[in-house]
């Protein structure tokens, strides 16, 4: 799976974390591209893969993290490729 394959298939979850995290210093909303890299920082503190620095809040409860663990690893095995 691409990224821009992830953004499409994530999008609603997406403009969720958007909307929940306007940029401080001006008050936009961070753009889909913006949002999958805080999903994924999101995804490695979980994971253990990296510690806590930030919190972005708009994630559902019941949020697929499994499943987006399993496209996540999938894109960047296809990065490296």
């Amino acid at each position: 799976m691409k990224r821009k394959e992830m953004i499409e298939k994530y999008k609603e979850t997406l403009a969720g974390i958007s909307k929940a995290n306007p940029f401080p210093d001006n008050g936009n909303h961070p753009d889909l591209g913006v949002a999958i890299d805080m999903l994924i920082y999101e995804y490695q503190v979980r994971a253990g893969e990296r510690e806590r620095t930030d919190t972005y809040g708009g994630i559902p409860e019941d949020f697929d993290w499994v499943g987006f663990g399993i496209d996540y690893q999938t894109m960047i095995s296809k990065e490296v490729e």
